[in-house]
């Protein structure tokens, strides 16, 4: 799946706003919608420091929109798609937190709210624990893990 996503890194967001072009809306709509959600669902997180694990960041269309939102927000970034993070290195080089997958300095680190959207339906469904049990190994103490996923999984 990773050699797929290479090959759209640079026309990602053409290829998703053609996708959802019948809802009448477009990529940067569909990003915000899911931030303002998790901002209902945590009104706290919003009114102070917290640490987020963007887990499947693509090309960093969240980290685009993410401070709006969650002004405080320490926003780290990974993605198995090397290309598709060099792409978010350069569209948004102010943050230096996008990482491989395979990078340990993610995984060394603690996360108040670790965010997957749109990820788990390209992993196969046998994985999907092991991950889901490594990524709450990674939890501050009272923090969450929130799947959002369009497709079944």
């Amino acid at each position: 799946m990773t050699e797929l996503f290479d090959q759209f890194s640079k026309n990602y967001n053409l290829f998703s706003d053609q996708a959802i072009r019948f809802s009448g809306y477009d990529t940067k709509d569909l990003v915000n919608t899911k931030l303002n959600k998790l901002r209902s669902l945590y009104p706290d997180l919003a009114e102070k420091d917290f640490h987020f694990l963007d887990y499947g960041c693509g090309i960093g269309n969240l980290y685009d929109s993410v401070l709006t939102v969650f002004p405080q927000a320490i926003y780290t970034g990974v993605d198995s798609s090397k290309k598709s993070i060099n792409e978010a290195q350069s569209r948004f080089s102010d943050n230096p937190n996008f990482q491989e997958l395979n990078s340990s300095q993610w995984k060394n680190s603690k996360y108040d709210l670790i965010f997957s959207s749109g990820v788990f339906h390209h992993i196969p469904h046998q994985e999907h624990g092991s991950i889901i049990n490594h990524l709450s190994r990674l939890l501050n103490q009272n923090g969450k893990i929130v799947i959002w996923e369009h497709n079944p999984i």
